[in-house]
């Protein structure tokens, strides 16, 4: 994410988070949208991203839920490497993870 977004969370620092994304970047082509951000969630957890236009929230949104590969990085829901789902894993996924459109 870019300095312009910013994520905040509160969560039982004992659960271990259901969503977890490491590293991720995102380009394209000669735009980098993602640079290196971090997230985690934990179980019932309510994350808000908030940024400037252009910020990178949709692209992080569109990353975790498996519409967009990170250009590196990990994504992890559950403990699963959302870059390895196939086409069932990612229905799966989608059914778990809300996304609303802008």
């Amino acid at each position: 994410m870019s300095a312009e977004s910013s994520v905040t969370s509160i969560r039982d620092a004992a659960a271990p988070p259901v969503l977890k994304a490491v590293g991720v970047h995102k380009s394209f082509g000669p735009l980098a949208v993602l640079r290196g951000g971090d997230l985690s969630g934990g179980a019932h957890e309510v994350v808000c991203l908030i940024g400037a236009s252009g910020a990178g929230k949709s692209t992080l949104l569109r990353v975790i839920n498996g519409l967009e590969k990170p250009s590196a990085g990990r994504v992890l829901v559950d403990g699963t490497d959302v870059v390895t789902l196939d086409g069932g894993g990612l229905r799966a996924l989608r059914r778990r993870v809300g996304m609303i459109f802008q």
